[in-house]
């Protein structure tokens, strides 16, 4: 494999990972419906807001965490969002 060409990297990339030298595609179990379960939004708020709590837009969107969490959840099932590029 070529140097540029880490694990790791193609790993992030593709959301696989290599088995020797056999590129493995991940198969996801859960369903979106699932995923995107008001159950599993607030069970990620709660895992993502640790040691965030402070900041100003964290405690903005806890205001209003039902609302934000059902706006999210109904954004989500009807595929009406838009992927942000992360910087």
């Amino acid at each position: 494999m070529p140097p540029f060409l880490s694990q790791s990297l193609l790993a992030g990339r593709w959301g696989g990972r290599l088995k020797g030298n056999i590129f493995m595609k991940i198969q996801f179990t859960h369903k979106f419906e699932e995923i995107i379960s008001l159950e599993n939004l607030l069970l990620a708020w709660k895992e993502f807001v640790c040691g965030k709590r402070s900041k100003l837009d964290v405690e903005f969107f806890s205001l209003w965490l039902m609302d934000n969490i059902i706006s999210l959840h109904e954004n989500l099932a009807n595929l009406n969002f838009i992927l942000a590029k992360n910087s």
